[in-house]
């Protein structure tokens, strides 16, 4: 079980008299000990410390962009796009059920971890459900327009991925 780590101390390094912190398991000689410019240094090597913690710990709880959040944002895009004389086309049908499926398989699964191999458990579910071949595809091959947006486009997630 790991300590909780306080700031590092400013100290004497005695076989070389000069000030010493210890950052991340490296140390960092300052100058002489008890100099003005040794505490100076030991300030300015904490305050940089601290930065590099503080970006660490925002990045690591970092919200994590999922299966599930491309499905509503993409949905409201194709709501929006996909449309003809004021009316929804059928594309967004097709749309709306195979986000259904990626949802149902991946809701929680990160985008960047979705690939090749995943598309082809969602082809699967859609044979398990008994759709015909040539639906099948054409689900599919949302999922593939859905996947060329995220990746080219981007617009439409607002530059969340």
């Amino acid at each position: 079980m790991s300590k909780s780590q306080g700031v590092p101390s400013y100290r004497l390094h005695k076989a070389r008299g000069l000030a010493v912190v210890t950052l991340d398991g490296k140390n960092h000689y300052l100058g002489p000990f008890g100099s003005s410019e040794s505490k100076a240094k030991y300030a300015e090597k904490i305050a940089e410390w601290q930065r590099n913690r503080l970006a660490a710990s925002v990045a690591a709880g970092a919200t994590v962009y999922t299966v599930g959040q491309l499905a509503i944002d993409y949905l409201r895009f194709a709501q929006g796009w996909y449309v003809k004389n004021g009316e929804p086309t059928k594309q967004v049908g097709r749309i709306r059920e195979a986000l259904k499926a990626l949802a149902e398989i991946y809701e929680h699964l990160s985008v960047a971890e979705f690939g090749p191999l995943k598309l082809r458990n969602v082809q699967q579910h859609f044979i398990g459900r008994g759709f015909s071949r040539n639906y099948i595809n054409s689900l599919v091959g949302s999922d593939l327009l859905i996947w060329r947006n995220l990746l080219w486009h981007r617009v439409w997630i607002g530059g969340r991925c």
